[in-house]
């Protein structure tokens, strides 16, 4: 028996195995990932140091990044807020921040910060010590990496100098790689 998929008659057998594959190849999105995700890309820029920018918190305070203190490994993931692989990260973190406590993490998006402020307070976020959400008005992190897809994710070490770059989604244990 052969089915009529547009002019092409195929195997039933055949389609259901690839639908199968198909499903199971887009089920990458769990905790605790033993396996590299991603690999990190190259910018040119590793070594370099953080740059200066300014960033406006979920509370309205404007700070810079030559506000983030040296010592703890930062991570700079940019966001878009309605973005599904985007909160897929923002989930991985949380459900290791145990694994992420020496971190310094910054979710960073260029949308408007009223769109943030939901993932912020759906995501109950205030309970991270170590998590700030940052609005980026000025679209400087944006244009300064080339972002051109999201989940974005800048690793610096604790000297605030650029270790790797991922982009898409990754597990901690990318993350955890200093």
């Amino acid at each position: 028996m052969k089915l009529q998929l547009f002019k092409y008659s195929v195997n039933p057998l055949l389609a259901v195995c690839l639908l199968v594959l198909l499903l199971l190849s887009n089920c990458n999105f769990t905790s605790s990932h033993s396996f590299p995700l991603n690999e990190p890309i190259t910018t040119g820029m590793e070594g370099r140091t953080l740059p200066s920018f300014n960033l406006l918190s979920t509370n309205g305070v404007a700070f810079n990044s030559n506000d983030i203190p040296l010592g703890k490994p930062v991570i700079l993931l940019f966001i878009r807020p309605d973005c599904p692989f985007c909160e897929a990260q923002i989930d991985e973190i949380i459900d290791n921040i145990e694994l992420l406590i020496n971190f310094r993490i910054y979710l960073v998006t260029s949308y408007p910060l009223e769109e943030l402020k939901v993932i912020y307070k759906k995501r109950d976020l205030k309970k991270y010590n170590n998590i700030t959400a940052a609005s980026d008005p000025e679209n400087f992190f944006r244009r300064y990496f080339s972002v051109k897809s999201v989940p974005y994710t800048v690793i610096y070490d604790e000297q605030k100098k650029l270790s790797r770059v991922y982009v898409g989604f990754i597990g901690v244990s990318e993350i955890l790689q200093l």
